[in-house]
């Protein structure tokens, strides 16, 4: 807990001093496996993943602070845990290339994803999910990100960029790298992102490996902003899954991919792409 205390200390201060963005986001829940779940009652996915997810991120010169918060819960193999993931990273520019190299930790255990995951529940009229904590574990991290920007097409508000990232946990989550190509359309108050590449895991971990696999990741996202400085964004990414093989329903059915769909709000969250949705 004072660990807890002191990074949202430190965050706050942070915040106030630099460009910062708030987006909480609502995903798919219980939708795993099929978009009827959930319906009229029905409940069948293997799990709920990702239910609900805080991102912050601030910039101060090259410096730039992030934070995750995300609920996890596994219906299957009956447990539940959140996930705190922070970085502070430094950002080199060298031309149309980008480069971030990071480090961080990991905090997993019980934050209050409960409590949110079940109002959410509530709010919508489908079953609480009653499910014990895992233990509280925490991990150092360290990686880097590099970012391309390539020739611009069709418009010179457009952005079409390269990304590579190496993810290094000690533990909670598996190593992990990514290499995605991202197209970024711009219009007055919308945007559209669209995504397409390759995550690969190097080693398997524990509770975070039931739910994802290597594989191919497609996605796209619409931005709206409002005021200059209020977004809404909504989209979906399919991510290859590990989590169908044992469900009564889904076993005898060819499911190796799953939707995510997510809606957030957020006050300056300009930058939240996909890549940092599936990042963490």
């Amino acid at each position: 807990m004072k660990k807890i205390v002191i990074l949202i200390m430190f965050l706050c201060s942070f915040l106030v001093y630099s460009k910062s963005s708030v987006i909480a986001g609502f995903f798919n829940d219980n939708y795993t496996g099929s978009l009827d779940n959930g319906v009229n009652g029905r409940y069948i996915g293997a799990d709920d993943f990702l239910t609900f997810a805080l991102f912050v991120k601030g910039e101060i010169n090259s410096l730039e602070f992030s934070l995750t918060h995300q609920l996890v819960t596994s219906r299957k193999y009956y447990y539940r845990y959140d996930l705190i993931n922070t970085s502070l990273g430094y950002n080199l520019n060298f031309s149309d290339l980008e480069i971030q190299p990071y480090l961080g930790f990991i905090l997993k255990g019980e934050y209050g994803g409960d409590y949110i995951q079940n109002s959410i529940h509530d709010f919508r009229g489908i079953p609480s999910v009653s499910l014990d904590y895992k233990e509280f574990q925490e991990r150092p991290i360290i990686g880097v990100t590099l970012k391309y920007l390539g020739p611009l097409l069709l418009d010179p508000n457009n952005e079409v960029s390269t990304l590579f990232n190496l993810d290094v946990p000690t533990g909670i989550k598996p190593i992990n790298s990514s290499l995605f190509a991202n197209y970024l359309i711009h219009f007055n108050n919308v945007s559209f992102e669209f995504l397409g590449g390759y995550r690969y895991f190097l080693n398997t971990i524990k509770d975070y490996s039931d739910f994802v696999r290597s594989g191919v990741i497609v996605g796209g996202q619409v931005k709206f902003i409002a005021n200059n400085y209020f977004t809404i964004n909504a989209g979906c990414y399919l991510f290859p899954t590990s989590n169908l093989e044992n469900d009564p329903e889904y076993a005898v059915k060819n499911f190796p991919y799953s939707p995510q769909f997510w809606v957030s709000f957020g006050i300056g969250g300009f930058d939240l792409s996909i890549a940092d949705i599936i990042r963490t």
